[in-house]
């Protein structure tokens, strides 16, 4: 069968192939990465700085070499693969690691690059608070902090130091970079932060002004229209004025009160508001000034009178019987009162000025049919002329048949002969005959 045999060269020369290229599937290139020094990193030269790598593969690693560009700088035979580059020159620096395994196989990483400058480049800094243009009240404790970094990484921050104008007012060599600072008097100032790094360079950051005021001194006003004691008639219109001022401020509003009651509120000088349709009365007015830190101080009350202009209106509110109770004038104020809490004949005398305007209301109303005579202190009735309460009994000028007033009720006489009056529905009835 020697036909056969060139076939079977041609299909072991086939196989071989195969078998040569799963071995280099089983043998993948080696992966390798940097993991130092950063991308971008800025030292300042002569430098001195770490370089490392990760680096595996599916045989034996044999060597991982770092290169400038071009030029090995270091080749490690075993892990850590990592080494110290020493005296880097200024300049612009590509680095890479490359890593190879048993199998020939080799792998260079992606680039990083990084600068050495010739010259210290100064640092950063800037203040994060205060915020400019605060106000802070004494005793006041003002936090002043700042934010700094060096530009090249082997020449960190040493030292931050805070200024009030050129006066020191406190220093701190970590992070995070703040002092606590107290001034003593009220002013305006200007706060800066330095920098400096390792190097020995420095930066001044951007200043931030704050003030710092005394404690806030209360406003002062005073109530000039009305006059007190002024008098005017219902319903009046009565202008309110009041003159304020802050001596270490400004003035945001003036309200006016009637007692408890706001009237209006001036937000702006002429400090000045108009009251409307103020009825008949005895009126307590003030006002009460704010500053713009919200501190805030009340007038002397001034007193007007509001009289009515005609006959007084009072409304009576009786009980189930008719009987006045209470007496409220239009501004539905309580100015007379004869609660029954006491005997019912009408003995005790009623509340004449409840609300203490020191004006009394006469009212001599009493039961239904029934007229209090103030100088006899009598009861005059309409069906039976007059009696005494505390007697419950009747003038003999005013005797009547029996049964001559509507409703009369049979009762006990004194003695057999008294005239025994007590209270009905219609009014006093005689049960004497």
């Amino acid at each position: 069968m020697p036909s056969l045999r060139p076939a079977l060269r041609r299909l072991a020369s086939f196989l071989l192939l195969v078998l040569i290229g799963l071995i280099r599937l089983a043998h993948a290139a080696p992966t390798v990465s940097l993991s130092a020094p950063a991308a971008g990193a800025t030292y300042l030269a002569p430098a001195s700085l770490t370089v490392s790598a990760t680096a595996s593969a599916g045989t034996t690693l044999t060597q991982v070499e770092f290169l400038d560009g071009a030029t090995v700088l270091a080749t490690l035979t075993a892990s850590p693969y990592t080494f110290t580059w020493n005296n880097v020159p200024a300049g612009s620096h590509p680095l890479t690691a490359r890593a190879t395994d048993s199998a020939g196989g080799v792998t260079t990483s992606a680039a990083r690059t990084i600068t050495v400058n010739g010259g210290n480049t100064p640092p950063t800094v800037s203040l994060t608070a205060p915020a400019d243009g605060t106000v802070h009240t004494l005793p006041a404790s003002v936090t002043v902090s700042a934010t700094a970094s060096g530009v090249e990484v082997n020449t960190p921050i040493t030292r931050v130091d805070f200024y009030q104008g050129v006066t020191l007012i406190g220093s701190t060599t970590t992070a995070p970079y703040a002092t606590v600072w107290t001034p003593a008097t009220a002013g305006s100032y200007r706060l800066t932060a330095r920098a400096t790094d390792s190097g020995g360079a420095t930066t001044t950051s951007a200043a931030r002004t704050i003030t710092v005021q005394a404690i806030n001194q209360a406003p002062t006003v005073s109530l000039t229209v009305p006059a007190n004691g002024a008098s005017y008639v219902a319903p009046a219109a009565i202008t309110l004025t009041a003159s304020a001022a802050d001596t270490d401020g400004t003035i945001s509003k003036v309200e006016f009160f009637q007692g408890t009651t706001l009237i209006g509120t001036a937000t702006a000088a002429p400090y000045t508001v108009t009251w409307n349709s103020v009825p008949a009365g005895s009126y307590s007015l003030t006002a009460q000034a704010t500053d713009h830190q919200g501190a805030a101080t009340t007038s002397v009350a001034r007193t007007i009178t509001v009289t009515a202009s005609g006959p007084t209106v009072l409304y009576l509110h009786g009980d189930h019987l008719g009987t006045p109770r209470v007496a409220t004038n239009e501004a539905n104020v309580v100015v007379w009162r004869n609660l029954p809490t006491g005997e019912p004949f009408g003995m005790a005398l009623p509340e004449e000025d409840p609300d203490g305007d020191g004006k009394a209301t006469t009212i001599n109303l009493r039961f239904p049919g029934q007229y209090f005579d103030r100088e006899t202190k009598l009861h005059y009735n309409y069906f039976r002329g007059n009696y005494s309460g505390g007697g419950s009994r009747r003038s003999s000028a005013s005797k009547l048949k029996r049964g001559e007033a509507e409703g009369a009720v049979p009762g006990k006489s004194g003695a057999g002969r008294g005239r025994d009056w007590r209270p009905a529905c219609a009014g006093w009835r005689d049960t004497s005959e």
